[in-house]
């Protein structure tokens, strides 16, 4: 404290919004990572009839509250899949979005409702008309693109 004492107001001032500054980064690092594309260590392949997309699995509670928020972008057939321990009729939000998404919402192995080019600008909740326990994101437009439609089979 004696450093502190020794600074003038406009000093100590400054010095405090730097060490604020630098906290509120680490706490971005810590908690919301990198922007990078979808990293390699959880990847697995998702089959929706005949459609194909390489998704990150997402299940823990972090994991889906960051979901796809900071990433600048998916490639084509890219995606997220966020699995739920219940079934039920789960909330998404477009928070800290750079692109728009495709919503397929599945219950085991079945589409059960999807929500198309949902705006990275959309300040509402994204959730389904009916009960799921998993949700894939994807790029807007994938849907539309592989022709998924309800009822088709989901195989991992």
């Amino acid at each position: 404290m004696r450093f502190l004492n020794s600074l003038k107001l406009k000093d100590k001032v400054f010095f405090i919004i730097v060490l604020v500054g630098g906290i509120f980064i680490l706490v971005q690092e810590i908690f919301f990572g990198s922007n990078e594309v979808l990293d390699n260590k959880e990847l697995m392949e998702l089959i929706i009839d005949d459609a194909k997309v390489v998704v990150k699995i997402s299940d823990t509670v972090e994991e889906r509250y960051r979901g796809l928020s900071f990433q600048d972008a998916l490639a084509e057939n890219e995606g997220m899949l966020f699995l739920h321990k219940n079934v039920g009729r789960h909330e998404y939000v477009m928070r800290d979005m750079k692109f728009d998404l495709d919503f397929v919402f599945i219950r085991d192995k079945e589409v059960v409702d999807i929500a198309k080019n949902v705006s990275k600008d959309y300040r509402g909740i994204v959730k389904g008309a009916t009960t799921y326990n998993k949700v894939l994101e994807v790029p807007a437009g994938w849907v539309d693109k592989n022709n998924i439609r309800l009822g088709g089979e989901v195989k991992q």
